[in-house]
C-alpha cells in the first residue's frame, strides 16, 4: 500500500520538489537537495533525500535541537515548520526503506542516545514520513527525551490510526498546531 500511494503521489511530489528546490537554490546559493544517513528497520542504515532548509554552513548531522542559538531566515522557518523539506522521502517509500507512517527515521547520534529497549522496539518497523512524534507537541523536543509515542505506535498501530495520523499531518502542513500527546492518543484510540 505504501508503494502504491507513493507512486500515485509522485507526480505532485516531483512538481513541488522542483518548485521548492528552485527557491532553495536562490536563497542558499547551493545544491537545493542533500542526502542524510538515517537508521531504519533493524537499525540498518539508509539514505534520505531532503530539500535543503538550512544554509550549507550547517553540518548535515546537526540535529534541529542543536540549532536553538541560530536565527533562521524566513525560508528555513517555512520549510521546517511545514515539513515540506521532507517531500523527496516519497522516493524512500517507493524504494521500500520507509513507510508513509511510522517512527521518525533517526540519525546515528540520536539512535545512540536511546535506551536499549526503545532502540529495539522502534527498529522492528519501517520509519515513516510522518508519525505520532512528528505531529505532537513533543516533536519540538529531542526525540530521545520522548520515545514513548513511537513505541506506542509500534505496539498499537492500525490502518485507522495511520489514516488519522495522515489527516492530522495534512492539517499541520496547512497551519494547524501540533497536538498535545494526551489529545493525540485520544484521537488515535490509544
Amino acid at each position: 500500500m505504501d508503494i502504491v500511494c507513493g507512486l500515485v503521489a509522485l507526480p505532485v511530489v516531483v512538481v513541488l520538489t522542483v518548485l521548492l528546490s528552485a527557491v532553495s537554490v536562490i536563497v542558499f546559493r547551493c545544491n537545493p537537495l542533500f542526502v542524510q544517513p538515517r537508521r531504519g528497520v533493524h537499525e540498518n542504515e539508509f539514505r534520505v533525500v531532503k530539500i535543503r532548509s538550512l544554509p550549507k554552513t550547517f553540518h548535515h548531522r546537526q540535529g534541529k535541537h542543536d540549532m536553538h542559538h541560530h536565527e533562521l531566515d524566513w525560508w528555513s522557518n517555512f520549510l521546517r515548520r511545514s515539513h515540506l523539506d521532507e517531500l523527496p522521502q516519497v522516493l524512500n517509500i517507493i524504494a521500500g526503506s520507509m513507510s508513509i507512517v511510522g517512527p521518525r527515521p533517526m540519525i546515528d547520534e540520536v539512535v545512540d542516545t536511546l535506551e536499549p529497549d526503545d532502540r529495539v522496539t522502534r527498529s522492528t518497523v519501517k520509519p515513516g514520513l510522518t508519525g505520532p512524534w512528528q505531529i505532537s507537541t513533543v516533536g519540538a523536543e529531542p526525540l530521545h527525551d520522548h520515545p514513548e509515542l513511537d513505541n506506542q505506535y509500534v505496539e498499537k498501530a492500525s490502518l485507522a490510526s495511520d489514516i488519522r495520523i495522515i489527516l492530522i499531518t495534512a492539517a499541520i502542513v496547512f497551519g494547524k498546531k501540533p497536538l498535545e500527546p494526551k489529545r493525540l492518543e485520544e484521537l488515535l484510540g490509544w
